[in-house]
C-alpha cells in the first residue's frame, strides 16, 4: 500500500468516526428533546409590567447586561427565559399598566373612557391567543386592586374582576381545550384581589403559582406577613430584585430567577 493510499485510510476512518459521534449526538438530542415536555412548544404569555417589564434606562443594560434582545423584540423577562432555555415559540402578551377586566372608570361612565382603557384582557386580546398554543400562563392584579371592581365569584361579565376570569377561563377550556393553562397569583397586591384569582383558579380546575401565599416560593418582591417572613428578608430581597429605590418592578435579575420556578410550574401543567 502506497502513501496515498494510507492517507486515504486514515481519512476514511477519520470520516467514519466524525460520522458515528454526529449519530450519538443526534441520539442525544432526539432524547433530551423527548424528555423535555417544553422543548419546541408555542408559549403564550399574558400579565402586566410584570410580564412585559418596566426597566430604570428602558433599553438600555442594567448593571452592565443588556435588558432589551433587539431580535426578539422584547425585554428579558421571565417569559423570555423561559422561551429562550426551551426553544419555544414565544407570543409575549404583557402590557404595561393592564387589567383583568374593564377598568373602574369606565365602568362608572367616566368621560372619554373606552372599553379599551388601560388594556383589559378581557375584552380583546384574550381572543387574540393563537389556535397552535401548547402553554398558557396568565398574571394580572397588580393594577387591578386599583382600577377594577372586585365583584364576586359568580360574576359572569368582564365588568369585575371575578367576573373577567369566569369569562377569559370559560373562553379558554372551550377554545383551547389542549392548552396547558397556568395561572400565577400576583405579589405586590391586596388580599382581596389575590384571594379572587385563587378563587377562579380552583373554580375553573387551573392550577397557579402563588407569588406571595406559599412557603415553597421563592420570596422576589413580598410575601404574605402571615406566613412569618421576617422584615429584613423582604429589605435584602427588595434591594436585590427592585430595578431601583425608585422604580419597584422586577429586575434582570429577579426575571432570571423567577423563570426557573415559573418553568418548572409550567412542567407539572
Amino acid at each position: 500500500m502506497n502513501e496515498t493510499d494510507l492517507i486515504r485510510e486514515e481519512r476514511e476512518e477519520e470520516l467514519e468516526t466524525l460520522r458515528r459521534t454526529c449519530r450519538e449526538l443526534e441520539e442525544t438530542v432526539r432524547a433530551l428533546r423527548e424528555s423535555n415536555v417544553l422543548w419546541g412548544k408555542k408559549y403564550f404569555a399574558a400579565g402586566d409590567s410584570f410580564t412585559h417589564g418596566d426597566f430604570k434606562y428602558g433599553k438600555q443594560e442594567e448593571r452592565g447586561v443588556a435588558v432589551y434582545d433587539e431580535e426578539w423584540g422584547m425585554f428579558k423577562t421571565y417569559p423570555w427565559w423561559i422561551a429562550r432555555r426551551n426553544h419555544m415559540t414565544l407570543v409575549c402578551d404583557g402590557i404595561n399598566g393592564s387589567i383583568m377586566p374593564l377598568a373602574r372608570e369606565y365602568v362608572r361612565g367616566d368621560k372619554d373612557v373606552g372599553p379599551d382603557y388601560r388594556c383589559p384582557f378581557s375584552f380583546e386580546r384574550y381572543k387574540k391567543i393563537p389556535p397552535d398554543t401548547d402553554y398558557i400562563t396568565l398574571w394580572f392584579g397588580c393594577n387591578d386592586c386599583w382600577h377594577t371592581n372586585l365583584g364576586s365569584p359568580d360574576d359572569t361579565t368582564n365588568t369585575t374582576f371575578c367576573g373577567a376570569w369566569n369569562v377569559v377561563l370559560e373562553y379558554l377550556l372551550i377554545h383551547h381545550p389542549f392548552a396547558k393553562i397556568g395561572i400565577i397569583v400576583t405579589n405586590c397586591c391586596t388580599a382581596a384581589y389575590q384571594e379572587a384569582t385563587r378563587a377562579a383558579a380552583r373554580r375553573w380546575g387551573i392550577p397557579y403559582l402563588d407569588m406571595s401565599w406559599s412557603d415553597q416560593t421563592p420570596v422576589i418582591l413580598d410575601r404574605a406577613s402571615s406566613l412569618g417572613v421576617c422584615e429584613r428578608a423582604l429589605e435584602l430581597r427588595r434591594d436585590a430584585f427592585y430595578v431601583s429605590k425608585e422604580n419597584s418592578h422586577p429586575n434582570l435579575e429577579a426575571h432570571r430567577y423567577e423563570s426557573t420556578f415559573i418553568e418548572e410550574f409550567m412542567r407539572r401543567l
